[in-house]
C-alpha cells in the first residue's frame, strides 16, 4: 500500500475465495486489479470483468471491491486511514495532506451524516443508518463520492467557495 493511499480497516469478510478464482496467479492478478480501482467507473468495469470471467460475485468479493472503492475516494481527498466501530466510520486526513482543506471541509459540511473532529490531523466521522458493515460501507462510499464530486466542482474555473452557513 502506497503511503499516500487510504487504508481501510473494516470488520467484514473481504477476499477472493479459491472456489471463485481457483488459479493462484490469476487470483493474485485479480487482487492487484481490485487494489488499483481509482474511480466508480473502474470499479464497475472490474465487476463486469469478474462476472464475465468467474460468475456472480459472492459477498466477500463485493466487500473487497467496496473497500477498494472507498480507499480510492478517500485517497483523492487526502484521507489516509479509515476505521469502523458500530455504525460509524472514522476517516483521518493525512498529516502531510497536499490538498485544499477548506474546499474539502466546505464539501463535507453539506452532509449532516458527517461530522468533523478538529484533531491534528482532522478526522471525519461518518454515521450511517445501518450497523451492518456491508451496508455501512456502501452508504459511506455513496456519501464520500458526493463529497469528492462537490470538492472537484468547487473552485473549477476560479469559482469562489460558497459562503459559510451561520
Amino acid at each position: 500500500l502506497h503511503p499516500d493511499e487510504a487504508m481501510a480497516k473494516e470488520k467484514l469478510d473481504a477476499y477472493l475465495p479459491k472456489e471463485y478464482v481457483s488459479d493462484d496467479l490469476m487470483r493474485l492478478e485479480m487482487y492487484k486489479k481490485i487494489a488499483s480501482i481509482q474511480s466508480e467507473e473502474s470499479g464497475d468495469d472490474l465487476v463486469d470483468e469478474l462476472i464475465d470471467r468467474f460468475g456472480d460475485l459472492s459477498q466477500p468479493v463485493m466487500n473487497l471491491i467496496h473497500i477498494s472503492s472507498l480507499r480510492a475516494v478517500c485517497s483523492s481527498l487526502a484521507i489516509d486511514y479509515v476505521t469502523q466501530k458500530g455504525n460509524t466510520l472514522s476517516m483521518r486526513f493525512s498529516i502531510s495532506a497536499d490538498i485544499d482543506m477548506l474546499r474539502v471541509l466546505t464539501a463535507v459540511r453539506q452532509h449532516p451524516e458527517i461530522t468533523v473532529l478538529g484533531c491534528n490531523p482532522p478526522i471525519l466521522r461518518f454515521t450511517g443508518k445501518s450497523d451492518a458493515p456491508e451496508a455501512l460501507l456502501q452508504e459511506a462510499i455513496d456519501v464520500m463520492r458526493k463529497v469528492q464530486k462537490e470538492f472537484l466542482e468547487m473552485g473549477k474555473n476560479g469559482e469562489k467557495l460558497p459562503e459559510a452557513k451561520a
